[in-house]
């Protein structure tokens, strides 16, 4: 049950438009394609993105909506705030960051969708609406 207060939220992130510009679940391995260097990187993403990304990918993801309570929680205190990003991207050794530029799924989550990121991650191009950000942590 923890996880059904989860789902909603991520569900309407993962459909959401900016300017006209669909995220679709979808698109998002698309977005990741180029970044893809056959050592299966580890994507934080909005849950809803998770299975797609895992369907059509190598990557490997921190969560997806029929996971467990602990992985969800990291993914919702991934986009909460920065001083838990750094946190859970350096205990779940996040390689990648992917949302979509009109996601509001949490403070920092929201700042990361619209550009605004801290040192410790880099703005890779993306395409397709979303943002995409390589961890650079260790």
């Amino acid at each position: 049950l923890p996880m059904v207060a989860v789902i909603p939220a991520h569900r309407a992130a993962a459909n959401a438009t900016t300017a006209g510009r669909s995220c679709g679940w979808d698109q998002a391995s698309q977005a990741l394609k180029p970044y893809q260097d056959g050592k299966a990187p580890i994507v934080m993403a909005p849950v809803w993105y998770g299975p797609e990304i895992l369907w059509r990918s190598d990557f490997r993801v921190v969560g997806v909506p029929y996971e467990i309570p602990s992985a969800l929680g990291d993914v919702q205190d991934f986009f909460r705030d920065e001083t838990a990003a750094r946190r859970v991207a350096a205990a779940r050794h996040v390689d990648l960051v992917l949302l979509c530029g009109s996601d509001r799924s949490g403070p920092f989550g929201d700042a990361l969708a619209s550009g605004r990121h801290p040192d410790w991650l880099e703005p890779l191009p993306a395409g397709s609406g979303f943002q995409l950000y390589r961890v650079a942590l260790r």
